[in-house]
């Protein structure tokens, strides 16, 4: 079940493309329509969120085709904690609490490996609503505007965010209501050196405590479907005990 994470639900050198330097009407243009997304996401609202509760389903794709489901409740305590429950009794547990994490089954609790933490850091660190709340105006990051293209029949801005290791987040922000359609990541995998291609599709945007959110996320690798997550409810600022981000004593 390890395909299942919900929303797992995105720096001081040179900008990266050859390390050009981006045009100032494509930055203004691009802060100028962040700026929107995150208005149009919640405003302050959606940057000082400190926690969230999601229900939902999440399906896993192997080869494009389904290979699992389960029901999921998910805690977050931003920007890096989170506790995954899946199956209606809890069958399996995730926790992530900064630099750790563990899964807890019928076995016990077993400590994630560092590199498997490293991994979900990364990845983390450049999703979008991760990138639109903690990394915009980043030391040593750019960002620039790219065009505005059509994306299943609705026309999208396009935008990039580019840290100061040159790791870009590609945005197609909805040209209508400025809410983030799609992202693409393009990094390396660590071991083997192929080029991964991670694309994320948000649709069905509702409202909760003054904070858009979108009712299904779709995750491709490398154009094959992964995973899909789908939100029943959503909660913000409900506080939680901290022993949810923890290991059972013992």
């Amino acid at each position: 079940m390890r395909v299942f994470y919900l929303l797992l639900a995105l720096l001081v050198t040179a900008p990266a493309f050859g390390q050009m330097p981006v045009n100032p009407e494509s930055a203004a243009k691009a802060k100028e329509l962040f700026a929107r997304a995150v208005e149009a996401l919640g405003g302050d609202a959606f940057l000082q969120v400190k926690t969230a509760q999601f229900e939902g389903r999440v399906y896993g794709f192997r080869r494009g085709d389904l290979s699992g489901l389960a029901q999921v409740v998910q805690y977050v305590g931003y920007p890096d904690q989170s506790r995954e429950e899946y199956g209606e009794k809890k069958e399996e547990i995730h926790i992530t609490n900064g630099d750790k994490g563990w899964m807890i089954d019928i076995n016990g609790v077993h400590p994630e490996p560092e590199e498997e933490m490293k991994s979900r850091r990364e990845s983390r660190s450049m999703r979008a609503f991760y990138v639109l709340r903690y990394r915009l105006g980043e030391e040593g990051s750019i960002v620039e505007y790219v065009n505005r293209d059509i994306w299943e029949n609705r026309e999208v801005d396009v935008v990039r965010f580019v840290d100061k290791d040159n790791g870009v987040l590609t945005f197609s922000l909805d040209a209508s209501t400025a809410l983030p359609a799609r992202t693409t990541w393009v990094h390396r995998d660590p071991q083997t050196r192929e080029r991964i291609e991670e694309v994320e599709t948000f649709g069905n945007y509702f409202t909760r405590n003054g904070i858009a959110t979108p009712r299904r996320t779709v995750r491709l690798r490398n154009g094959t479907r992964v995973f899909e997550a789908v939100i029943r409810q959503a909660q913000f600022n409900v506080p939680h005990a901290e022993s949810l981000f923890q290991p059972p004593p013992g």
